[in-house]
């Protein structure tokens, strides 16, 4: 999925159709969850990864559902909202 208009189409069919849908951002995968249920369906949404407003001043962030923790922090230190700093040993 890369457009909301997808990720409606595919919801309202699977609501039609009583189909259960577990939705899937970013990430390993590897605590599993993303199962679907039996005759369910995992909607991916990893391509939508777009930052879509920086809100310093509320110092918040609309971002798709894609995006990274990786993503969030580059986009707050470029804003000056975040700074990254060596451990130091």
């Amino acid at each position: 999925m890369t457009k909301t208009a997808e990720v409606v189409s595919v919801l309202k069919l699977a609501n039609e159709v009583k189909v259960p849908v577990v939705t899937r951002g970013s990430g390993t995968g590897l605590s599993g969850g993303s199962l679907p249920e039996k005759d369910g369906i995992v909607l991916c949404t990893v391509k939508m990864d777009k930052i879509l407003e920086l809100d310093r001043a509320n110092l918040t962030m609309l971002v798709e559902p894609g995006v990274t923790t990786q993503q969030i922090a580059d986009a707050a230190e470029e804003a000056g909202l975040f700074i990254r700093r060596t451990r130091v040993r």
